[in-house]
Formats: C-alpha cells, sequence, structure tokens
C-alpha cells in the first residue's frame, strides 16, 4: 500500500487558516472604532450650585478633544447657557462650575467639539 501526501492542499490551508487568523482581529479592531465615543456629562448639585465634569471617552483617536462649546437649556425657570467655550484633551476631563440655587427644573445639556463626535443630549434636573 502506497500512502501519497499531498502538500499544497496542505500549505494552501494553513496560509488560509493564518489569513483568516489575522484577519479576525483586524475587523474587529476595526468595527470598535464605530462604538461608542465622544464625551460624556456628569453633573452633581450641592447648596452652592451645579458642578458639570465632561470627560472625553470612547477609542483613542475617536474621542472627543479640542475647543468644545458646553450648552444647557431649562424647560422652566433658569437662565441658559449658550455655547460655553472650554478646551477638552484626548482622555481628559473639564469641569465647569455654575452658581445657583436648585429648583427642580430640568436641562437639556449638549456637548460639541472640534474634534470627534458631539454628545448626546442629555437631560438633568436642578
Amino acid at each position: 500500500m502506497k500512502i501519497t501526501h499531498n502538500r499544497k492542499k496542505s500549505f494552501v490551508a494553513a496560509v488560509g487558516g493564518a489569513v483568516a487568523a489575522a484577519a479576525v482581529p483586524a475587523f474587529l479592531f476595526a468595527a470598535a472604532g464605530t462604538a461608542q465615543a465622544g464625551t460624556t456629562i456628569d453633573t452633581t448639585t450641592d447648596a452652592l450650585g451645579v458642578s458639570v465634569n465632561i470627560t472625553s471617552v470612547g477609542n483613542w483617536g475617536a474621542q472627543s478633544s479640542g475647543w468644545c462649546q458646553y450648552t444647557a437649556h431649562p424647560e422652566g425657570p433658569g437662565v441658559p447657557v449658550d455655547q460655553l467655550p472650554f478646551y477638552l484633551q484626548v482622555g481628559g476631563t473639564h469641569k465647569l462650575w455654575f452658581p445657583g440655587i436648585q429648583t427642580g427644573t430640568k436641562w437639556n445639556v449638549f456637548v460639541h467639539c472640534e474634534n470627534g463626535l458631539d454628545s448626546k443630549t442629555t437631560q438633568v434636573y436642578y
């Protein structure tokens, strides 16, 4: 009985498997670029006013950064804030503070930056 090995098929299968194995992480990395990126807005209130932390989040290169503008509009009593400029570093946090008394008013808060993605409009109560 004679056994014949087909080395050409084995070589092609090995190369194809290696290419597929390399392509999967590359695809996952490329797809991750479309994941959530931009900014997060975190607010806290106390007896003296409102503190706002704006953080650059997401994948490197897709994070919001550079000159940004903070906008907050009340749906009731309150003085609106329109396009307050500030500078946000990639992966950094910028803190804003506004004096005031809590009234329970709903505010629509939005951040736009020259680089990266804009924030979603966030509704907060002060």
